[in-house]
């Protein structure tokens, strides 16, 4: 559709929810939302046509972030315009700006990008300063000035995310930084290290505590709460990064419940995997199963629903069937829902479901004390299913908690149940509704998502706005308050969306997958328990790279241990007298990919038995290295001295170290270090590592110092 007014542009930004076009002449001119003065003509007044920005003539680029705009001037300086509350006008105030206003100490700026609430400039010298809230040293405090990137040189190109910036080098290399907020306690998380991520994604689905992915070939990835065997992985353990479900090639749909996964196949079959208390796994029997089993009598499916502890699926001729709990009893087996046609899309919630038709019309059924079927009443309705009031010309459903939306035509959205934190959007929580009401100031959604109390929207255009519940970053605008009519997730290039209980994620154009909120399960994917309150990329369960055994040995007649990952070693101690395996081992990395850290291995000499012998010692803490290091800077062999013998192996630092009760990332083993030494053994001094709890406690008990956990490990496979 063209813009009315506007002619000779040569480039257009985009804010949340205004726009400016910046013209050959060097004119700008801006539309949209203007409640901070997005629009830059010094007044609050909103506009559906272009209006020209005071005072630009001379502008060559613009960078547009969620509540601002900035230009950059042919004489290399830069103004900005629109919210300034964390100094992303970068003027030395915090203070709204109504009309363009020069960024301080910018005079050679020959790019500018903008991301959310903070901005950056590339100056002629090759060098980048920031300003606003995000940048690389102040994720929470407002910057009104810019200030210098350290460590960049010889940039000649950058970008801006929503809470991070990459600067492209002469070379073609490429650094980034950045911080983001993690969780709502003020705890800081830094974003600069690049990861590998899901790239052959298809589609997505979350619900409470796990989510999982379609890839391109057919198989499923999942990740996060396993207690169940919600994975599909074979086991029972914790899924901190996806993991690829056991036997599965040809999947076209999965779909996910509290603490099961079903997956629709090409053949029109379906197959189920974790918890089956209430049927939900649809074999006949209760028996959970940690890999996919086929669900019995259901053959030539073309779509699939699953949440709660059931699912469903529309069959031939647009009839639905169902298995476990439907509110009022439960079936172990495939049932067909009688006056039930033409179905082309179902939804299920936690006790309720909802089945758009041909007709473009939606029915639902279930329980109702909320007003989730839609009927104007609370009464529970089971089969068979009523009509939702006054909804025509629908085009997508979804089903929550206890609340349910539909997207109409022109990309209206509507809601109804219930509503205690907004998840409705209407802006009147919490006043709980038993028929549709319309989403406050949405329009052009292609796609809309609810989870337990919180409810997300694809946009047509590849955003996310979300709204309700934020007490884990849910929403992903950043914090953790609730709102009760959309916010915008800091996000583009989205093609799909899912939520689960207390966490979102969102398919990418590219095929990555992004996810915010509640991770006690890792069920962000990212390898992390914190919760998030902006997208983590998803880490691919390949992202670890290759991995090598650490084993111990023992030198039987000092009563010595020693581990090592370095064949060389093992064939020699194994070759030698008085050497012998433990049966002690544990897997660990063989190069630094995905935020994996260097194991630095020392050697004392002569440290032992009157200086008979020598000790190995294991770090991937910087501060122990640089102590060490500073005990003998020549790293020279020397008595008594640490000897830095390079890194062994990578592994990952503990979430919480230092301790016996130290943690580590979901799917990660922690490994516990122990010292023979100090008072009690002062001649005797020597480190063990292991992942074993018990003996860690056993030795403790006999005298060693319990140094808690140092580094975190892939299990063993």
């Amino acid at each position: 559709m063209a813009v009315a007014g506007l002619s000779g542009v040569t480039a257009v930004t985009l804010g949340r929810l205004h726009t400016c076009a910046l013209m050959a002449s060097g004119r700008v001119s801006c539309w949209g939302i203007n409640t901070l003065y997005q629009l830059g003509n010094g007044s609050r007044v909103e506009s559906s046509v272009p209006t020209p920005v005071t005072g630009i003539a001379d502008a060559t680029l613009l960078a547009a972030g969620t509540l601002h705009t900035c230009a950059l001037r042919r004489t290399g300086d830069v103004v900005c315009w629109g919210d300034n509350r964390s100094g992303q006008g970068g003027n030395g105030s915090l203070t709204l700006t109504g009309l363009p206003v020069s960024v301080t100490q910018i005079a050679t700026a020959v790019a500018i990008s903008s991301g959310g609430k903070y901005v950056c400039a590339l100056l002629s010298d090759g060098s980048v300063a920031c300003w606003g809230i995000g940048t690389y040293d102040s994720p929470t405090v407002a910057n009104a000035t810019p200030r210098a990137v350290d460590g960049v040189t010889g940039a000649a190109a950058i970008a801006v995310g929503g809470a991070h910036a990459c600067a492209l080098g002469g070379a073609g290399g490429v650094s980034c930084w950045g911080n983001i907020q993690v969780g709502g306690v003020g705890i800081l998380s830094a974003v600069p290290v690049a990861v590998s991520g899901l790239t052959n994604a298809t589609s997505i689905s979350s619900q409470y505590q796990h989510s999982c992915a379609v890839l391109a070939g057919g198989a499923v990835s999942c990740w996060g709460d396993n207690g169940a065997g919600q994975l599909g992985s074979g086991t029972l353990l914790l899924g901190g990064l996806p993991s690829v479900v056991t036997g599965l090639n040809d999947v076209s749909v999965v779909g996910t419940g509290v603490a099961h996964t079903c997956a629709l196949r090409r053949s029109g079959r379906v197959a189920c995997w974790g918890k089956n208390d209430q049927g939900q796994l649809g074999t006949g029997n209760a028996t959970s199963s940690a890999v996919p089993v086929d669900v019995i009598g259901v053959a030539g499916a073309t779509a699939l629903a699953v949440g709660g502890n059931r699912a469903c699926v529309v069959g031939a001729g647009g009839s639905v069937a169902c298995w476990g709990a439907f509110g009022n009893g439960s079936s172990n087996t495939a049932t067909l829902i009688g006056g039930l046609t033409g179905v082309t899309q179902i939804a299920a919630g936690n006790t309720h479901t909802c089945a758009l038709l041909s007709a473009g019309t939606v029915s639902c059924w279930g329980y109702n004390g909320s007003g989730q079927l839609g009927n104007g009443s609370v009464g529970d309705s089971f089969f068979p299913p009523g009509a939702v009031v006054g909804l025509v010309d629908i085009t997508a459903i979804t089903a929550g908690g206890a609340h349910s939306c539909a997207v109409g035509l022109g990309g209206l959205v509507w809601c109804w149940g219930y509503n205690d934190y907004g998840q409705l959007g209407n802006g009147m929580a919490p006043v709980a509704s038993s028929v549709p009401v319309a989403v406050t100031g949405l329009t052009g959604a292609s796609a809309v998502s609810a989870g337990q109390s919180h409810t997300c929207a694809l946009l047509m255009s590849g955003e996310i706005s979300c709204w309700g519940n934020n007490q884990y970053g849910t929403l992903g605008d950043g914090g953790v308050k609730r709102s009760a009519v959309p916010v915008a997730v800091d996000i583009v290039g989205a093609t799909a969306i899912a939520t689960g209980a207390k966490h979102t994620c969102a398919l990418m154009i590219s095929g990555m997958v992004q996810c915010w909120g509640y991770s006690e399960f890792g069920q962000l994917g990212n390898g992390s328990q914190a919760y998030y309150l902006m997208p983590q990329t998803v880490l691919s369960a390949g992202a670890r790279g290759a991995s090598k055994t650490m084993i111990e040995f023992r030198y039987v007649p000092l009563d010595y241990y020693f581990i090592t990952s370095r064949e060389s070693d093992k064939t020699l101690l194994d070759g030698l007298p008085g050497w012998a395996r433990t049966g002690q081992s544990f897997t660990v990395l063989a190069s630094s990919g995905d935020q994996a850290t260097g194991v630095a291995r020392f050697y004392f000499d002569q440290v032992a038995r009157g200086g008979s012998r020598g000790s190995h010692f294991y770090t991937l803490n910087n501060f122990e290295t640089a102590l060490l290091h500073a005990q003998n800077r020549s790293n020279a062999a020397l008595p008594k001295k640490p000897v830095d013998e390079g890194v062994d192996s990578y592994a990952y630092s503990p979430v919480i170290g230092g301790s016996v009760a130290g943690a580590c990332a979901a799917g990660l083993a922690p490994v516990y270090r122990l010292f023979r030494g100090n008072l009690r053994f002062p001649d005797d001094p020597n480190h063990r590592f292991t992942t074993d709890r018990a003996l860690y406690d056993n030795f403790v008990a006999q005298g060693w110092d319990g140094e808690g956990v140092k580094f975190c490990v892939p299990p063993m496979p």
